[in-house]
């Protein structure tokens, strides 16, 4: 069966998305005429987005004003073209960034392309849910006085799972010791317009901040837009390097669909966001007795502020995986979630969310939670995400360069890693190239494959094999 014809038949059914893109298939919110009347290409009247003066400079000055930032540019490859732009624009060949350890991959990928030096940042773990807590202004102060060669600091904020840091403080650090702050905001595109949502990162003091806004907000899948917050970061630079790593066609139709979002918010944001608070409030109210699942939210003392359009349900507690709880919703229920962990799962919301998919979500998991009690036997161990940041030996730009061979899993403890390996989603490397492998790495991986995550590597050789640096010969 071809492509489109899946698609077209999964259109049709019953599965209600509980994942990106932020539109949930709900015309009412993103109203395009034909994609094939509309697909073209710089023809004269249309400007040209990497040299823009014309429609697409007041497009782009209409979001600007939305967000409160001093610029931006929409991104048709996604947050990843602005992650690498951001990194590129800000520090130099071979500088060095502070950055997230639980950074997306495209992160690294900078790391490698401009041979910059990583300084990692850490996150305390949520103890009963496993995720990653808020960074703290401490932990970027302590790793900026360590290194004062940093020449820009990355932060995520919010994560996949809704943990929200503390931007200004961070910022306050970050620019007292002379360094630029880029906040991945990719799932955050939809925080500051209203109270009940944190704030965004743009009028938080942040110098650069990535947003998808297909991930929360009601825009096509790729469609994502870069915002300069500060004097302090050189427009040029920035717009050169989005011209190195987007596409030099592209879509119209995505960058109309960025527009409309943007006329929806400026016209209609206010009660929108209004409804949607009033579903979110109602949904945590109506799985407010769960007894063995957890919902996730800003109580844990490791979070500093949570994003409540983030619904993740720890199972910790349970003998359930994360993939058998999706699966549930998915085989039972016809929900599909987002994503599953080892621990548990993830449903995205987002304005376009009717009533009727929010009760639908919820009736599903006080089900599940009800059979849970009548069932549950011993919890299984908990899986935790890297304890310790494993050893770098070489950046991985360094490791880039370096011969590899290919090694059994089993055979690679105290070897040098000569790939990545990561989840998708989050597509958060839980190995970077140049870092030793150590026998309890492998312990995880080995336990995040039971419990039905699936990793991948660019060699795709696991489960079973992965990419090492070779021996070096005299």
């Amino acid at each position: 069966m071809d492509l489109l014809t899946l698609l077209s038949q999964y259109s049709q059914g019953e599965s209600y998305p509980m994942h990106m893109p932020g539109h949930k298939r709900n015309l009412d919110f993103l109203k395009l005429p034909d994609p094939v009347a509309i697909d073209i290409t710089e023809i004269h009247g249309f400007d040209n987005l990497h040299a823009a003066e014309g429609v697409l400079k007041n497009a782009m000055d209409r979001a600007a004003a939305l967000w409160g930032a001093r610029k931006s540019h929409f991104l048709v490859n996604g947050s990843s073209s602005g992650i690498l732009a951001a990194l590129s624009a800000t520090l130099p060949a071979g500088g060095t960034v502070a950055m997230d350890r639980a950074s997306h991959k495209s992160a690294y990928h900078a790391l490698e392309l401009r041979d910059l030096t990583p300084r990692y940042l850490r996150r305390p773990i949520d103890p009963e849910t496993g995720v990653f807590g808020a960074l703290s202004p401490a932990e970027v102060e302590r790793v900026l006085t360590a290194s004062p060669d940093v020449g820009a600091v990355l932060v995520t904020s919010p994560t996949y799972e809704g943990v929200v840091s503390d931007i200004r403080a961070i910022a306050d650090v970050v620019h007292a010791h002379g360094a630029l702050l880029i906040v991945d905001e990719a799932h955050g595109a939809h925080l500051g317009f209203t109270p009940f949502f944190p704030k965004s990162a743009v009028t938080e003091g942040a110098d650069v901040v990535v947003q998808s806004l297909h991930k929360t907000l009601p825009a096509l899948t790729q469609s994502a837009i870069l915002h300069i917050g500060s004097e302090r970061v050189s427009e040029e630079k920035i717009a050169k390097f989005l011209s190195y790593y987007q596409t030099s066609s592209p879509s119209y139709l995505l960058m109309a669909g960025m527009d409309a979002c943007v006329s929806l918010l400026r016209e209609h944001g206010d009660e929108l966001f209004a409804a949607y608070e009033a579903r979110l409030r109602r949904f945590r109210q109506r799985t407010a007795e769960l007894v063995h699942i957890r919902l996730l939210g800003g109580d844990s003392p490791a979070m500093w502020r949570f994003d409540p359009g983030k619904l993740y349900f720890s199972l910790r507690t349970t003998h359930l995986t994360g993939e058998a709880f999706g699966q549930m919703l998915r085989e039972e229920f016809h929900i599909e979630p987002e994503m599953t962990t080892a621990d548990g799962c993830l449903c995205m919301t987002s304005i376009a969310d009717p009533d009727e998919g929010f009760d639908r979500l919820a009736d599903a998991v006080n089900a599940i939670d009800d059979r849970l009690a009548e069932t549950l036997a011993t919890p299984r161990p908990a899986v935790t995400f890297l304890p310790d940041l494993p050893e770098m030996v070489s950046t991985p730009a360094e490791a880039a360069e370096c011969p590899t061979e290919t090694v059994s899993l089993t055979d690679a403890a105290g070897r040098i890693a000569g790939e990545s390996i990561w989840a998708y989603p989050p597509d958060i490397p839980l190995l970077v190239p140049g870092e030793r492998i150590d026998a309890g790495m492998i312990e995880i991986f080995a336990a995040l494959q039971k419990s039905g995550v699936r990793l991948h590597s660019y060699s795709e050789g696991l489960p079973d094999r992965i990419r090492v640096l070779a021996p070096r010969t005299r």
